[in-house]
């Protein structure tokens, strides 16, 4: 999860991140009794990734590739 700084005092959000108290003692209960793990006919299928991009970004941008020997120092702009 990422961090969350909006201030929970100021209201209530849309797609607010943070956990309920019910679900942070659900997962401490979890912890403390062992993290048993659930049956594995209940997992999702796992996904499959396509090579190459998944969003078609608006340009892509490259530079030029150059060795630099050893010993020398690399000439960066």
């Amino acid at each position: 999860m990422p961090p969350w700084h909006a201030d929970p005092n100021l209201g209530e959000f849309t797609n607010d991140p943070r956990l309920s108290d019910a679900n942070i003692v659900m997962i401490d209960a979890w912890v403390r009794g062992g993290t048993l793990e659930g049956d594995a006919k209940d997992l999702p299928a796992p996904a499959v990734l396509q090579p190459g991009w998944h969003i078609k970004p608006d340009v892509v941008l490259t530079i030029p590739e150059f060795l630099v020997k050893g010993g020398e120092q690399d000439d960066y702009e």
